[in-house]
């Protein structure tokens, strides 16, 4: 499981705490959050609190921030927005460019290189 980073904390703990006033300023439980959302109830305490170590990876966590936000009438997807998240893309397009350019650098047969190309572009994809 992928550990928040020092930003991704600190935004948490921002987050969850905004969460947790609008959520008691509408005098609603936790418990009912928990209902509507259909987000486990120790998964919405850990967020209110910034408790990384009980929470899933952190494109989940934003989903979580979101859902739970729209339930209290916020803009979810603005405020899940400012909880970081790399984007699942991140590094898979740079390896699988540089694995094409080292293909087609070396010096094999066509038949070879053609396979190794595949093969670059496949798991570049994946």
């Amino acid at each position: 499981m992928e550990k928040l980073d020092s930003a991704q904390l600190d935004q948490l703990k921002e987050i969850g705490a905004y969460l947790r006033q609008v959520r008691q300023e509408q005098a609603k439980s936790l418990e009912e959050i928990a209902t509507k959302t259909c987000i486990r109830l120790p998964l919405l305490r850990a967020i209110e609190l910034g408790q990384e170590q009980v929470l899933p990876e952190p494109v989940f966590v934003q989903g979580f921030i979101r859902r739970y936000a729209d339930v209290l009438g916020l803009d979810g997807t603005g405020l899940s927005r400012t909880f970081p998240v790399p984007s699942p893309l991140e590094g898979h397009e740079l390896r699988a460019r540089d694995a094409v350019s080292t293909v087609y650098r070396s010096h094999a047969d066509p038949a070879s290189r053609r396979i190794e190309v595949f093969h670059a572009i496949a798991t570049g994809i994946c």
